[in-house]
């Protein structure tokens, strides 16, 4: 039993998490109004009405004539960045600036140049397609917009090697993707490899806002060494915020840091990632997520309510061969819609510092028959079901756990 000091402590902790002071620091961050007291209660809402609102504060190109448009055969790579703008992209919300990009980015491309984004709301309505490293910068998330309207649901951009080919250093950063201006909502950025020895490594996508997607960022082929920080993913996530399974063959090395995904939909993940030997932290969410990563870590997960009537799973995380699993924080889990807190499926794992405030699963945890490792530390606000009513005890002896009285009799195992 807990004592009314850890009672208080936890309480503390969950008012740490509360949501209204959240709220109230990412509506100064992002000058989004405030509706009504409530609906500020929730970080969720903040973001929906930043989301719905697309566009309303962006300060859009001017329309002014538009410059002589350098040819691709014209650049040099010891000239200025090259603008969008230069290549006949007007940045009015209306106009389709698929045509101005693709020109854009054959140049940038050819010369081995930054490619920069002003201010403004470019349509796009065709799938924009990187071959090299180059740097794909805009003016900053609350300024450059892409208005996705991708015929058949592609991505918005994507960088992709071809077979035999390598892509080495590409960076994507200071961008507002908002996919829903189509028949339906297309996906937003992929990274991915085609034939035998194609590769693309070291890239650095950051600073993005991405909303209202089918997949928001995905993962295929072979992807090594590069870097994923400080994305949110947010409107609404009809299947995957962040995904890569499909197409998967070598995607190793990876960072994945500071990113937000939620308004995840019914039957819709907020993550569902293989990548091995990859580390994953600061992450949060309002969905069901998958992370298969043999030799990897994750480090900060928060999930933070259910925002679908029906997830995709009864179990709210899976980990599958993730070595080590530190800080997860489950915060008001309906347990009518997620039973299960987390399933592990692996040898020699670690999971450390698992807190629950408020509502929260009916099992905390879920151990592979075949598993073992290492539980330490788990505190519950409210009483929990012990492991050994649903655990074979066969099972539980892999498994030394430690200052875990929340979830089980013994105190020493």
């Amino acid at each position: 039993m807990r004592g009314p000091r850890a009672d208080t402590t936890s309480r503390t902790l969950a008012r740490g998490f509360a949501a209204t002071g959240l709220a109230l620091r990412r509506r100064k961050r992002h000058n989004v109004p405030m509706a009504n007291a409530k609906e500020a209660s929730t970080r969720r809402s903040v973001m929906k009405n930043l989301a719905t609102g697309v566009g309303a504060a962006v300060v859009t190109a001017p329309k002014t004539a538009m410059p002589t448009l350098p040819s691709p055969a014209g650049t040099s790579p010891d000239g200025p960045d090259l603008l969008v703008t230069q290549f006949g992209a007007r940045g009015d919300g209306a106009t389709d600036d698929t045509v101005a990009f693709e020109r854009a980015i054959a140049a940038a491309m050819q010369a081995g140049r930054r490619l920069r984004i002003p201010a403004g709301r470019y349509r796009i309505t065709r799938t924009l397609t990187i071959t090299r490293g180059i740097r794909v910068e805009g003016d900053g998330i609350e300024r450059s917009v892409l208005l996705g309207a991708v015929i058949g649901g592609g991505p918005v951009l994507q960088f992709h090697a071809q077979a035999t080919d390598s892509i080495m250093g590409p960076m994507l950063s200071g961008l507002w993707l908002d996919c829903a201006h189509g028949t339906g909502p297309c996906d937003g950025i992929r990274l991915s490899t085609g034939g035998q020895g194609a590769a693309l490594h070291q890239a650095v996508v950051r600073d993005l806002f991405i909303t209202n997607v089918a997949v928001g960022l995905a993962l295929s082929g072979v992807v090594y060494r590069s870097m994923f920080d400080n994305i949110t993913i947010a409107g609404i996530v009809a299947q995957y915020g962040v995904y890569c399974d499909k197409g998967f063959e070598d995607v190793t090395y990876n960072s994945f840091s500071n990113i937000e995904v939620t308004n995840v939909a019914d039957g819709a993940h907020a993550f569902w990632i293989h990548s091995n030997h990859s580390n994953f932290s600061n992450l949060t969410s309002d969905g069901c997520s998958y992370f298969s990563s043999p030799g990897g870590t994750i480090r900060n997960l928060a999930v933070e309510g259910i925002s679908a009537r029906h997830p995709a799973s009864a179990t709210l995380l899976r980990f599958n061969q993730v070595q080590a699993a530190q800080g997860i924080n489950l915060i008001n889990i309906d347990p009518r819609r997620c039973a299960c807190g987390i399933q592990v499926v692996g040898q020699a794992v670690v999971l450390q510092a698992i807190r629950c405030f408020g509502q929260q699963p009916l099992r905390l945890l879920e151990l592979d028959p075949q598993s073992e490792g290492v539980i330490a530390g788990i505190q519950t606000e409210r009483p929990a079901a012990m492991l050994e009513d649903y655990i074979p005890s066969e099972t539980l002896r892999r498994w030394v756990v430690q200052a875990a009285r929340s979830v089980t009799r013994r105190t020493s195992c």
